[in-house]
């Protein structure tokens, strides 16, 4: 398995060392210099064998670096990131790690609402309804940050006009229970 991911590993540097990165329209998001595009794409081709190698230590590392130097440069990355820190925060040792990678999903949700936000169809909208689904499944005991993520999401889908009803109905069960026995 080794020696097939460098061989394709070597066929990708190959492949795309012969491209012509120059073209602004086209690779200009990938980077400034002709280096920099080619250095990030083979980091984005990198990444993503990482990932289906299930290396997601090493995907960590492409995904950093996508992350600091062309986090404009697809939505996927920052997709890929949210793969990377589920399954880090699924094979964590201690409650501690498994907050630290699940807190870290969070974030790049964050950062691709930044970035992302108003594509025409996985915009803002998109994005905090999948954040607020992760929320559901892994931030449960930290009720006021949950409400405040599902929040989000309803005021995202209202604004853009794309409800999905189990976040709402979800909100609102949480916002209920949570203020059965509050006066307030």
């Amino acid at each position: 398995v080794k020696f097939l991911l460098a061989a394709v590993a070597m066929f990708v540097g190959f492949s795309a060392s012969a491209q012509d990165f120059s073209d602004d329209k086209v690779y200009g998001k990938w980077g400034a210099t002709v280096e920099e595009r080619q250095e990030n794409i083979l980091a984005s081709n990198y990444l993503k064998e990482a990932i289906d190698a299930k290396d997601f230590n090493r995907a960590a590392h492409y995904f950093q670096q996508l992350l600091e130097k062309c986090p404009e440069a697809s939505q996927q990355t920052f997709a890929r990131g949210v793969t990377i820190y589920k399954n880090k925060a699924q094979r964590a040792r201690s409650v501690e790690q498994k907050r630290m990678f699940i807190d870290s999903v969070l974030y790049i949700y964050d950062q691709r609402v930044v970035y992302f936000g108003n594509h025409s169809k996985n915009g803002k909208d998109y994005i905090l309804d999948m954040k607020a689904r992760d929320m559901l499944r892994y931030c449960t005991t930290d009720r006021p940050l949950l409400r405040a993520g599902l929040k989000d999401a309803v005021d995202a889908a209202v604004e853009s006009g794309r409800v999905n009803l189990d976040i709402v109905a979800s909100y609102y069960k949480y916002l209920c229970e949570d203020y059965e026995y509050d006066d307030s």
